[in-house]
């Protein structure tokens, strides 16, 4: 069939004609979309490891992602991502994609169509529809340090009649996007209720972004992080939208889609049968994924290499799925981060040489493991030597303090009695035993395919490796351009992959209970149920950031006012070199505005928490250890050679009145937004 061919090749003539000569930006998305499309259509049909049509436009469409991350990644390292480069791919992709499927052997099965629970189906969408439209109903455009400030229990009860349509309507087995409704309600709040995104590293990152898309390039060149750039500039080109928005919505919208389809792969996969796929597939949904609530390298690098350990997993009960998927995926995630990349490569090489025929090369396996087990706490000490970073790390001489924390982060996450009265209490309590009832589930998993699926023991290796790892970076190196409270910023990240690793094992002891409870009456039946349904609103509760009794987290998000604010200080400044000291809110709203517009003494200039940026310290000393003095600040004009020099308060602040005094009295002239709620003071060198 070659519509999709000609389908294909016309919208992506429509979307370079209309780029070059029209600039219609209606003509492009609908272009972009009808492009997007067919090149999923056309890479269905490649896939062979599922007969269900859904399915394989899934993974077709992740696959080509990946496909395109890489390719467009090293296109970019050896020459450059510009127009033409962009116009060059969208022709050669519809045609590599046609042309392999012309090779294909054999015919995609059809989808069985399931029968369907009306009312139960309608409640869920209905759910779904209430929460979106209850989100932007409610859109936060002041500085909070948690939505749920502002949002209340509606959000909570909303999630909560979804999850109960979901297990009720699952019960016939309903198709994957019933999935992929529910985790993105689980993961997408916060691309509905700030209009602006939530966070700092995503303002970074779009800088970057912003930068490729408009120049083709990005000095000096990363090693990393073009697993994500690459796509969302090739997206931005492809659909006129802005950089912004495919990269807010990126992440959450593919986790969905990848995070479910590869589950349900897995499960689908599983001998013996599992008896309630999408069930056991909403168990895995409870344990929490709060990573993919927003996008940035480290979570699309977690989504690429958990989708390649399903995929791993999943080729041991089903022999249709090749390497060629699981090396693509890996490598989209090695190009994204190379903290969880080049671990994943490490140990899929471990699986692939276990696999061999050969015994040396079964041997080589071990060292494969080694390998992964030491190349991460190996990378940061041999970059430390050659250049110093936020990342730079001193190999410890005392491992007392180090073992400390550790025994203390495994107590803190033991759950405590205590007297259990408010639904916080209980909250809390489920998230301590998560862990727990986790590894167990892992453990059981490991009993149950020992003796039968050897290969499936190397996932217990692998979580076991990079557990090790996780505690020799702890143990063994400290990051001193790294404040107390972040020390544990890349090492944590180790633990996440291993976690990773242990996920089809803990799929397997789930879908083995799932299967010897359903057995077991009604009356179980409904426990369970239930069980799954508040376990799933626990977990939408605290995979966001939380002001509560329990945990407070201390980010703000960036807001209008904080836009209006970084203008207001170029207006002021003119054609003046300045600095400015702000906090990450602020600084995120000046990255927005003007990208890396100026840089002094090779730093930005404003303050980025990076651990070598010396602007933030000086603003700490100044808004947070000490006071606003001209002597406090005057190290900022010294460091950076700028007779001008912006302090910026928000209201928010701790001791914004008493900094506030001082300032007035130490600053050359005061500015103000929105009626005093940021003040900025500018002094004169």
């Amino acid at each position: 069939m070659i519509a999709p061919l000609v389908l294909s090749l016309i919208s992506a003539l429509a979307i370079n004609v209309n780029a070059h000569w029209w600039f219609n930006p209606i003509l492009a998305q609908l272009a972009g979309i009808l492009y997007l499309i067919t090149m999923v259509w056309l890479a269905s049909d490649l896939i062979t490891f599922t007969t269900r049509k859904f399915e394989q436009i899934i993974w077709g469409g992740l696959l080509v992602l990946a496909s395109l991350s890489a390719a467009a990644s090293v296109i970019f390292y050896l020459y450059k991502f510009d127009n033409l480069v962009f116009t060059f791919f969208t022709f050669l992709i519809p045609i590599v994609l046609f042309s392999l499927r012309s090779f294909k052997r054999g015919q995609a099965a059809q989808v069985k169509s399931a029968s369907k629970e009306v009312i139960f189906s309608t409640f869920f969408i209905l759910a779904a529809m209430g929460l979106f439209y209850y989100l932007l109903l409610n859109q936060i455009d002041i500085a909070v340090r948690s939505p749920w400030q502002m949002l209340g229990l509606v959000p909570l009860i909303l999630f909560g009649f979804m999850a109960a349509g979901y297990v009720v309507a699952t019960s016939s087995e309903r198709g994957l996007w019933w999935l992929i409704l529910l985790s993105f309600a689980s993961w997408g709040m916060l691309l509905f209720v700030f209009p602006l995104a939530y966070g700092f590293d995503p303002w970074i990152h779009q800088a970057s972004e912003k930068l490729i898309a408009t120049t083709g390039i990005l000095s000096p060149k990363p090693l990393y992080y073009l697993g994500l750039y690459m796509p969302v500039v090739f997206l931005e080109k492809l659909l006129q939208l802005p950089i912004e928005t495919i990269d807010r919505w990126l992440v959450p919208i593919l986790a969905a889609c990848g995070w479910s389809a590869a589950f349900i792969l897995f499960i689908r996969n599983i001998k013996p049968q599992v008896t309630r796929t999408l069930l056991v597939a909403a168990g895995a949904l409870v344990f929490g994924w709060s990573m993919f609530t927003v996008t940035t390298p480290q979570s699309l690098a977690s989504l690429w290499a958990l989708i390649t350990i399903l995929l791993l997993a999943s080729s041991v009960f089903n022999d249709k799925i090749s390497w060629w998927p699981v090396i693509l995926t890996s490598l989209a995630s090695l190009l994204t981060h190379p903290l969880t990349g080049l671990p994943l490569i490490m140990l899929i090489a471990m699986f692939w040489l276990y696999e061999q025929n050969s015994r040396w090369l079964k041997n080589l396996s071990w060292l494969a493991g080694l390998s992964a087990l030491i190349i991460t706490p190996l990378a940061f000490v041999v970059f430390s030597l050659v250049k110093i970073s936020g990342a730079s790390v001193i190999i410890k001489n005392n491992l007392w303090p180090a073992l400390t924390s550790i025994g203390q982060n495994i107590w803190a996450s033991l759950p405590m009695t205590g007297q259990y009265i408010d639904i916080f209490d209980w909250v809390y309590l489920w998230q301590h035993l998560l862990i727990w009832l986790w590894l167990s589930l892992g453990f059981w998993g490991l009993v149950k395919i020992w003796k039968h699926y050897p290969k499936l023991r190397l996932f217990g290796l692998s979580f076991t490796l990079m557990s090790l790892s996780f505690l020799i970076m702890n143990a063994f190196l400290y990051f001193p351009n790294l404040p107390s409270n972040e020390q544990f910023f890349y090492t944590d990240r180790l633990w996440d992959l291993a976690k990773l690793w242990l996920w089809p094992l803990v799929v397997l002891g789930l879908a083995d209970l799932f299967n010897s409870w359903w057995q077991k009456g009604a009356a179980i039946k409904n426990i369970i149920l239930a069980g799954v349904v508040v376990s799933l609103v626990a977990a939408f509760y605290l995979n966001y950031p939380r002001l509560d009794l329990y945990h407070k987290d201390t980010g703000y998000n960036t807001t209008r006012a904080d836009i209006e604010a970084v203008n207001l200080i170029a207006q002021d400044a003119g054609d003046t070199p300045y600095v400015v000291l702000a906090n990450q809110a602020v600084a995120a709203a000046a990255l927005h505005e003007f990208g890396f517009a100026h840089y002094y003494s090779g730093e930005l200039y404003y303050p980025l928490p990076t651990g070598t940026n010396p602007l933030y310290p000086i603003f700490l000393q100044a808004a947070q250890t000490g006071i606003p003095t001209r002597e406090v600040i005057s190290q900022a004009h010294n460091f950076s050679g700028t007779p001008l020099v912006y302090l910026v308060l928000n209201e928010y602040w701790a001791d914004f009145d008493k900094l506030t005094e001082v300032a007035q009295t130490e600053s050359s002239a005061q500015l103000e937004v929105n009626n005093g709620y940021i003040k900025i003071y500018r002094y004169d060198f």
